[in-house]
């Protein structure tokens, strides 16, 4: 197991994807009007260079990101551990665009 994720990770940064160095537990999920979305995990955030670390953004916009948002609370729901990819940096909310937190580009569920 440990070999597969450090081989997936090894993909997903060879095409600018950070990753998680594990599967991690989604502790929380605030879900917002404006369509900007916060994933808590259990452990650390890939350091993206944004100013908040502590959580993650799904953009439900993008492509994938109802999709991502399902399998996040897919995930919550169930107690399973989810491999995160994210990449730059997205604003939290629209009316507060000093914060800006990793932006959410894959979530990959585990059993």
């Amino acid at each position: 197991m440990i070999t597969k994720n450090i081989v997936l990770g090894t993909v997903l940064l060879a095409f600018g994807i950070g990753v998680y160095a594990a599967p991690l537990q989604v502790m929380s999920i605030e879900s917002r009007e404006s369509g900007y979305h916060a994933l808590y995990l259990s452990g650390p955030i890939q350091d993206e260079n944004c100013t908040l670390t502590d959580r993650a953004i799904v953009l439900e916009s993008s492509d994938g990101g109802k999709s991502m948002i399902s399998v996040s609370l897919t995930a919550l729901a169930t107690g399973k551990k989810v491999l995160l990819g994210v990449s730059g940096c997205s604003i939290i909310a629209p009316d507060q665009t000093q914060h800006t937190a990793p932006k959410v580009v894959k979530v990959h569920i585990y059993n």
